[in-house]
């Protein structure tokens, strides 16, 4: 009888908890660690697919083909220092490409294509270390979560009138002083909502992480002087990032259910 295939999150998952334990290890290391992990041993085509997850981690500056400076080349691996941060820190797992968004969709399901389209494009360029591309996509992201969050609260709002007003003042207006619009109706009326984690989380997870990331953005597409962006900033705004959109959505959520008296 045939093995069950394991799938490739499978695959990463064991590799991973494998890294974690063995930082500096061969390739063949890897592969009878991964197979003790499953429990099983891997076929030809399961193989293949974690020779290229290693090529991946390598091309993303988690793993370098090194053990020292005597042991250099394949099939020697270890992780990098970078490799070694990211690793141990908990959270969104930036560093994987399918498992962020998986983990994305399972959080916010009626996540906006458009905002999945940026995101991906962010982690891709992380990985390959194009962190001025990474951040300037995370920015896009950002802002049309925020159109949604505006559209979704003015749509909201009673009477018409004023719904009618706090559009006028957001169309078409640049994001900084459309969301600026709609923090000061928002802030004069959140004690009418009734979920508590989204209002207070927003002060720190939307209005102080949609101000940054929209400043270091903006610092890259319209520079005066070049800004440094290093990989620890670009990875702690992606991993922020997530928490940021379930805020987001939570509100969304809420203002198409239920109207705001302003």
């Amino acid at each position: 009888m045939n093995e069950h295939p394991i799938s490739t999150a499978d695959v990463k998952t064991y590799l991973f908890e494998f890294l974690k334990n063995n930082p500096s290890t061969q390739v063949a290391s890897v592969v009878g660690g991964v197979e003790q992990i499953a429990q099983r041993r891997l076929s030809d085509s399961e193989n293949r697919m974690l020779l290229e997850l290693l090529h991946e981690l390598i091309t993303s500056n988690v793993l370098m083909t090194a053990h020292d400076t005597a042991n250099t080349g394949w099939p020697w691996l270890s992780l990098t220092s970078h490799g070694k941060e990211i690793l141990s820190n908990p959270g969104p797992p930036v560093y994987d490409y399918d498992g962020y968004l998986s983990a994305l969709k399972k959080r916010i399901p009626q996540c906006d294509p458009v905002i999945e389209r940026y995101v991906s494009e962010a982690l891709r360029g992380f990985q390959s270390n194009l962190f001025f591309s990474s951040m300037v996509m995370l920015g896009c992201a950002s802002e049309k979560a925020v159109l949604i969050l505006i559209d979704a609260y003015i749509s909201s709002i009673q009477p018409a009138a004023n719904q009618a007003k706090l559009r006028s003042r957001t169309n078409k207006k640049e994001i900084s002083v459309a969301f600026e619009e709609f923090k000061k109706s928002f802030d004069a009326t959140k004690q009418q909502i009734t979920l508590v984690s989204p209002v207070n989380d927003f002060d720190a997870h939307v209005d102080a992480i949609f101000n940054f990331i929209r400043m270091v953005r903006n610092s890259i597409v319209h520079p005066g002087n070049l800004p440094e962006i290093t990989s620890a900033l670009v990875y702690s705004n992606l991993q922020q990032f997530s928490y940021y959109l379930v805020t987001i959505y939570a509100l969304v959520e809420y203002y198409r259910d239920n109207s705001t008296k302003v």
